[in-house]
């Protein structure tokens, strides 16, 4: 009875060792808080974006033609730190277990900048890292799936930022009127 007993312990702990390995993507950036309806910053004037996806701009970002003299550029970077597979992990017993044998990491750098005619300027920079580890019994998610979860939340840190300088967008005329 006592040995049955020591074989559930045994075969529950390699199976909490081998859930703890398991593939996982992990997001480093400054937390985010939610954009209040009262609190919501749109801002109009020529966007200025050469990305493909109108998904990944702002929501708080309106291109509006009658606004020439606001000058509003959105663009991000996305670099790629990707770890091949070394014939050192065919001798690690660890892999067995499910302990990661590499890491693929997305860092995307976002920045925004406005500019007027009338000499205000402001520029906020944003960074994102996204680290994904690969097990021997899977990859976990694709670098597409990370870069496109990295660009959206880079999208919504923005306009949380944008949102706590209302104010200054108030005072030099950025923000959009209710009809625009």
């Amino acid at each position: 009875m006592e040995l049955i007993h020591r074989m559930r312990v045994l075969w529950i702990l390699i199976s909490l060792i081998t859930f703890y390995g398991c593939t996982s993507t992990r997001i480093s950036i400054d937390p985010v808080g939610e954009v209040s309806e009262s609190n919501k910053s749109i801002l109009c004037g020529v966007v200025i974006y050469e990305g493909h996806k109108s998904e990944y701009l702002p929501l708080s970002l309106r291109d509006s033609p009658n606004r020439r003299n606001v000058k509003i550029k959105y663009q991000y970077e996305v670099k790629y730190g990707v770890e091949d597979d070394t014939a050192l992990d065919l001798f690690n017993p660890l892999l067995i277990m499910g302990m990661p044998k590499s890491e693929d990491n997305v860092v995307i750098l976002g920045r925004l900048e406005i500019k007027t005619d009338s000499g205000f300027a402001k520029t906020y920079e944003e960074v994102i890292v996204l680290s994904k580890s690969k097990t021997i019994f899977s990859e976990g998610e694709t670098l597409t799936d990370i870069r496109r979860k990295g660009l959206i939340l880079m999208r919504d840190k923005i306009d949380f930022v944008l949102s706590q300088d209302r104010h200054l967008y108030a005072n030099h005329g950025i923000l959009c009127d209710r009809e625009e």
